[in-house]
């Protein structure tokens, strides 16, 4: 209906849209904030993103009855099936140094470099979302697959997986613009995949004038 307000018309996502990475200078603790990169990778090569949580869900019985039903979720592992992506970048994602453009894989034990990873989500009406994971890792299980050129010209498709956790001050474990919410006046996309949001004072400084 003209008049109806979009938070209740059946609006859906229609694909995905950009990629969005930010490099972490500065961890998270139980009693400070994270610091990020001054640069925020925009890259169009998404193919296929998939997340999969690992919520949990626990039954209290009481009196011989279920008292309550809870359930948490601390982590989401993020599949990404991509194009391409510069090189400087993902050697920071993966905590590469090299010398002449030579780096060497060791064995030794090695805590991944943390990176924000946000992706953006068109809506059938023509809007756009964001999601914001705020603390994320590439996984150390390598996969890599390689495959000769055909005389048909075909553009293999690169992997890798990420564990998203949440922050450590706050247990953010994502955050989620939707445009379509009745709550939104001043925050926009633009607004939103400016800077990491971490946490409700990042909103408020986005929507401050």
């Amino acid at each position: 209906m003209p008049g109806e307000e979009k938070q209740n018309q059946l609006i859906y996502p229609v694909g995905v849209d950009d990629l969005l990475i930010c490099m972490m200078t500065a961890q998270d603790s139980s009693t400070g904030v994270p610091t990020y990169a001054t640069k925020i990778w925009r890259l169009p090569v998404i193919v296929k993103l998939g997340i999969k949580g690992n919520g949990t869900v626990k039954a209290k019985f009481a009196s011989n009855k279920m008292f309550a039903r809870v359930g948490r979720q601390t982590g989401h592992e993020i599949s990404l099936d991509y194009v391409a992506m510069p090189v400087a970048l993902f050697d920071e994602m993966n905590g590469v140094t090299h010398t002449e453009g030579v780096s060497f894989a060791k064995t030794e034990v090695k805590e991944m470099p943390y990176f924000a990873l946000g992706y953006i989500g068109p809506m059938s009406d023509g809007s756009k979302g964001c999601t914001w994971y705020p603390r994320v890792q590439l996984t150390n299980a390598e996969e890599l697959e390689l495959e000769t050129t055909e005389e048909e010209i075909d553009i293999k498709d690169l992997k890798i997986t990420m564990d998203a956790s949440g922050l450590r001050n706050n247990n953010v474990l994502y955050s989620q613009f939707n445009p379509l919410r009745d709550t939104v006046e001043n925050l926009t996309l633009e607004k939103f995949i400016s800077e990491v949001v971490y946490d409700e004072k990042v909103v408020d400084k986005l929507v401050t004038p």
